[in-house]
């Protein structure tokens, strides 16, 4: 990461963005959902429309409030069961968006 885990929490790309580097539009919504589902990252604000949400990694720590934040690696704690409702999530958000 550029920022040295500053921006980390803080982070985001528009649906144009994601587009642009190869992401189908119908599929951005059901990736970072399966995304969180399996720990990789966190919503760190809430839904508001035309407004790009901001996540962090659970595997780099931040700088909160100037205070370090150490990796939370959220995924560490999955098992099998938790990898099947997140695919199944994932799997019912495509379905919702029309594919």
């Amino acid at each position: 990461m550029n920022h040295g885990g500053a921006e980390n929490g803080n982070l985001k790309a528009t649906y144009d963005q994601l587009n642009e580097h190869g992401i189908p539009r119908d599929q951005i919504r059901p990736a970072i959902e399966q995304a969180i589902a399996l720990g990789f990252v966190r919503r760190t604000s809430a839904r508001v429309m035309r407004v790009a949400m901001t996540y962090r990694l659970t595997y780099y720590g931040t700088i909160s409030d100037a205070v370090a934040v150490t990796a939370t690696d959220d995924w560490k704690r999955l098992d099998e069961q938790s990898v099947k409702a997140a695919k199944q999530k994932s799997r019912g958000t495509r379905n919702s968006a029309g594919t």
